[in-house]
């Protein structure tokens, strides 16, 4: 016989986190103790929002934006790109919804989204998606915590 397929045991601290969909006042409003940012006792880290580019400009390195989802103040958002391709890429357009990807970082004061990837809305149905996706996501996650 046959001993089967050899099978790799996962180690947790590679597993890929959860990308959690997120208004930006939840991630303003999360609190932070010991470096985790939680919402309703949720550690939320990698996220999701849709919102309006309010501002996006160049830095040396980047390109720094503020991402507004009406639900509070914009946040700060920074994509990180080398200075070649910080040189080769086009902020996108202030007034355009857009759908970030990032990692909740700051402080207990300031909070801001580093960008993983950012992309054009060009439905807007993918605005009242996130919404739904926002409210499951978080009605699922908080019921898990709670047991």
């Amino acid at each position: 016989g046959s001993a089967g397929p050899a099978r790799k045991t996962r180690r947790p601290e590679l597993e890929m986190q959860k990308v959690i969909p997120c208004c930006v006042n939840q991630l303003l409003s999360a609190t932070l103790v010991d470096n985790v940012f939680k919402v309703r006792e949720v550690v939320v880290s990698q996220v999701v929002i849709v919102g309006i580019i309010r501002q996006a400009e160049r830095a040396p390195n980047g390109i720094l934006y503020k991402i507004d989802d009406m639900t509070s103040k914009p946040i700060e958002a920074q994509h990180w790109l080398g200075r070649e391709e910080t040189e080769q890429t086009t902020p996108l357009l202030v007034g355009v919804y857009a759908k970030v990807f990032g990692v909740l970082q700051g402080s207990t004061q300031a909070r801001r989204l580093e960008i993983l990837t950012i992309r054009l809305v060009k439905n807007l149905n993918a605005v009242m998606i996130n919404i739904l996706d926002t409210v499951n996501a978080h009605m699922i996650l908080w019921k898990a915590a709670q047991n």
